[in-house]
């Protein structure tokens, strides 16, 4: 845990310290979590100012509570009048209140991951010229715990297919892709560059505030974005955004969000003709006159993909022309799930393991944090207990195997390739407990009753349904009644896409995959995580057997 101390500059602003900003209107549903989130991370020098927007149910009292639990590190303010003033005044009024040389904004709905502050902190000191962070989202539907959100979760990467940090154009992305900047909740900016640009416009409330402040400090200021995750963007009918979609006001917010930035542009006379043609084309778009129908939707899309056909041929037309790209990926998915029906079939990754580490499990980060979410799922259930006998599948290296040593009595790690076993061994010559063996899943039997079966990674290789609907159920029978399977499924590589009609029946995709062995009669679904990968994401579920 990180104890940095903060130092007071001549400017006023206390060094290394975070100021952390929840306004809350009437918040009392989801206040606990964000709160929690914030006492949870692994990074200490922070304050919390909640600032109270006007509430009038019990979310005041809870604020006098956190105050009374933490009074060093945590203040509660509001409006002078005591009124409702929005969002963008209410974070304003924060900054105001701050001492931070950080800042950080949560919403009063959302949820970071414990290490966001941690890793937001550094990346900002190693470079220096950044003036904000920010990551990817995670949509958060899985919060309600009910079984049909389970599978919901949906990954927003701020960087596709990159696995290193980088900098990039802020205002560009508010202007033409708004889905890969990060919600307020995701950022930490430095105090001064916020000051600068005169911090969150008073303009406009609780849509499309974020992107205004982003357009401006980003024609001024450094941007830098990573591909990790650090928090989870609730998703709930309540939501500002939520009712604005339902509504229509969030198209009105953004064609006024489009003007103000044109005229912004034009008033701060920095020369961006880019961003001047981005905007101009923004405003004649249909989108942009507000809710559009889908037939003009789809018109769209043909014509661009014609022009993409015309220019870069037929495989880049297939993104954009509709029905053309899912009947092209139906093709090779029956064609893979034919050559994947024989017994002799192997899996494509065969020979990805002549390298050492091919995944770069232990020097990526992103894999680095997938395993220690994966290992805090099953932490969550053993308790401080051990698993008794845990079965893994697909042990390649032997990294993961590594950590489930430490929570099992006994542990057999297999893998069809010989190679990989090799290395394994070497690497868990110390762990006493493990034992290794080859297995081929889609054709061997499994060598006994565990009480934990681990299989991330190794489905979504078994192309063809129908012998994947065999694992299933050779996994099912190789659990005990009460034991646990670990499934990690990848998803979003450049081939699929589950969203295709036809991808529920051919299981492709981690989602459909995932839905597939909850739907099994004696499974009950225990937990489900989603994880950033280099170019992927992951999908982690944890199923317990019932009967």
């Amino acid at each position: 845990m990180s104890t940095i101390e903060a130092r007071t500059s001549d400017t006023g602003e206390r060094r290394g310290l975070v100021s952390i900003i929840i306004p809350f209107l009437n918040a009392e549903r989801f206040l606990d979590d964000a709160v929690a989130g914030i006492f949870a991370q692994t990074y200490q020098c922070w304050e919390l100012l909640l600032v109270n927007d006007g509430s009038t149910d019990r979310s005041v009292a809870m604020a006098a509570g956190y105050v009374n639990e933490r009074p060093s590190q945590v203040r509660c303010i509001q409006h002078a009048d005591l009124g409702r003033h929005g969002i963008s005044t209410s974070r304003n009024l924060g900054i105001a209140n701050s001492a931070g040389e950080y800042i950080a904004f949560c919403d009063a709905d959302d949820v970071w991951f414990p290490d966001k502050l941690e890793r937001q902190v550094a990346l900002l000191v190693a470079e220096q010229q950044a003036a904000i962070v920010f990551g990817s989202s995670l949509s958060w539907h899985s919060w309600t715990g009910r079984k049909e959100d389970l599978q919901k979760d949906q990954f927003a990467p701020v960087l596709e297919h990159e696995e290193q940090e980088r900098y990039v154009d802020l205002p560009m992305l508010s202007v033409r892709e708004v889905w890969h900047t990060a919600a307020p909740s995701g950022i930490l900016v430095r105090r001064q560059a916020a000051a600068a640009v005169g911090n969150f416009e008073s303009g406009f409330d609780n849509l499309y505030e974020d992107q205004a402040f982003y357009f401006k400090l980003g024609l001024s200021a450094k941007a830098l974005a990573s591909p990790e995750c650090w928090y989870k963007y609730r998703q709930h009918p309540d939501s500002e955004c939520a009712i604005g979609v339902r509504t229509g006001t969030q198209a009105i917010a953004r064609l006024k969000f489009l003007r103000w930035a044109t005229q912004h542009l034009a008033s701060s006379r920095i020369h961006r003709p880019d961003l001047e043609e981005a905007l101009a084309d923004e405003l004649a778009s249909p989108q942009s006159e507000g809710p559009s129908s889908p037939l003009l939707r789809a018109a769209a899309n043909t014509k661009q993909g014609l022009a993409l056909a015309r220019t870069s041929g037929l495989r880049a037309a297939a993104k954009k022309l509709p029905g053309l790209r899912s009947t092209w990926q139906l093709g090779h998915a029956l064609r893979t799930a034919w050559q994947d029906s024989s017994s002799r079939a192997r899996p494509e990754i065969q020979e990805d393991f002549r390298s050492r580490d091919p995944w770069r499990y232990t020097t990526n980060r992103l894999e680095r944090v997938r395993h220690q979410r994966e290992a805090e799922m099953l932490d969550s259930v053993r308790q401080a207990a051990q698993f008794g006998c845990a079965l893994e599948i697909g042990c390649a290296e032997g990294t993961f195997t590594q950590i489930l040593a430490n929570r099992c009595d006994s542990l057999l790690a297999t893998d069809f390739s010989e190679d990989a076993l090799a290395r394994a061994r070497q690497n868990c010559k110390d762990r006493q407990q493990v034992s290794f063996a080859p297995l081929d899943l889609r054709n061997d039997p499994l060598p006994g009753v565990f009480d934990l079966i681990v299989a991330i990674h190794v489905v979504e290789y078994i192309k063809n349904p129908l012998a994947l609907r065999k694992v299933r159920d050779k996994l099912v029978r190789g659990l005990r009644i009460g034991g646990y399977l670990l499934l990690g499924s990848c998803t979003g590589d450049n081939e699929f896409r589950e969203g295709f009609w036809w991808s529920r029946y051919m299981l492709r995709g981690g989602r459909r995959i995932n839905e597939f062995f909850a739907a099994h009669p004696d499974l009950a679904i225990v937990e489900a995580e989603i994880n950033p990968l280099p170019g992927s994401i992951s999908r982690d579920l944890l199923l317990k057997r019932m009967k």
